[in-house]
């Protein structure tokens, strides 16, 4: 079967966010940086209601919201939960591997902070925003334009909030939000492929 255009800018983009994924990795071993350090201080410290608003959309990073969305799409379109299930658990698993291999150590321990929740597991990538991510990326296609906003603002308060909590770095996030992404987009290749 012959390439299209479209084919190639996917495969392309795959690279792309594939390349970028492995430079923050590589990033993220190297220490804690002048400028991430500063940007974790800019955006953390704000407390309040702020900080219970971040608390309460943090589930939706969670892998109970991979089971609980895919079963609630399933009602209504077996091919969209499909790439919902296989685009979260995919992602939720590779970041608990990325978590062992990386071994990067949390901001109570790279900045001596106390954060709002004590984890005992390695820092990089965010599971909650590589969640959250691939299940905003896989039904991407199918949102209308209210929805896109809506599903890019839990998807950044989640991220926000694990900043907030003290439980993830600047790099974390990014890591997380890359390979959420990658994850979907290869998950929409091969079912899309799967079906010619």
């Amino acid at each position: 079967m012959p390439r299209t255009s479209t084919d190639s800018v996917s495969r392309r983009t795959l690279v792309v966010v594939a390349a970028a994924l492995a430079v923050v990795t590589i990033m993220a071993q190297f220490g804690l940086s002048w400028l991430e350090e500063s940007t974790y201080d800019l955006l953390t410290g704000f407390g309040g209601w702020w900080e219970a608003l971040l608390t309460w959309v943090q589930p939706a990073g969670t892998f109970f919201m991979v089971v609980a969305a895919t079963m609630l799409v399933f009602i209504f379109n077996r091919d969209y939960a499909l790439r919902m299930g296989l685009s979260g658990s995919l992602a939720w698993l590779l970041a608990q591997v990325f978590k062992v291999v990386v071994g990067r150590a949390r901001p109570d321990v790279l900045l001596g902070i106390e954060p709002n929740v004590v984890l005992e597991s390695p820092g990089y990538p965010s599971g909650h925003t590589t969640t959250i991510v691939a299940l905003v990326a896989a039904l991407w296609p199918e949102l209308y334009r209210g929805e896109r906003v809506v599903a890019v603002l839990v998807a950044v308060l989640v991220a926000l909030g694990r900043l907030e909590l003290g439980v993830h770095l600047p790099l974390d996030i990014v890591g997380g939000a890359l390979l959420g992404l990658l994850v979907a987009l290869a998950v929409r290749a091969v079912l899309a492929g799967s079906r010619t």
